[in-house]
């Protein structure tokens, strides 16, 4: 997205998808997500810890499969704006490769899986 300066109504529309995407409504939820991925410049530590806390409770009961999908499109997108020394970097890049593997696992050999 292009930058605009004084551009109030994208800051209003990120804090809107922010406050959604960490409420839990099974319609709203994955699609906040989603958008706070996409239009988000900038993201904090925190954000990133409520994200994989999301992601870790979707992957317990393995029911909602668009809230896990949401949540790692949101962090594919935020994954650059981390910093680089930041802890959750490596964490968050880890869950993502192995949600890849996952996907990509074959039924030969179901104990890695």
């Amino acid at each position: 997205m292009k930058e605009m300066k004084d551009c109030k109504w994208r800051q209003d529309w990120t804090d809107l998808a922010r406050s959604f995407a960490f409420q839990y409504n099974p319609a709203l939820q994955p699609r906040a997500i989603i958008v706070f991925g996409c239009i988000s410049k900038m993201v904090s530590d925190s954000e990133v810890k409520q994200l994989l806390r999301i992601l870790v409770k979707a992957l317990e009961s393995y029911t909602d499969l668009t809230l896990i999908e949401a949540i790692i499109m949101c962090l594919t997108r935020l994954q650059p704006l981390l910093r680089q020394v930041c802890s959750l970097y490596m964490h968050s890049l880890t869950v993502m490769l192995c949600m890849v593997a996952r996907a990509h696992c074959q039924p030969p050999f179901p104990s890695v899986c």
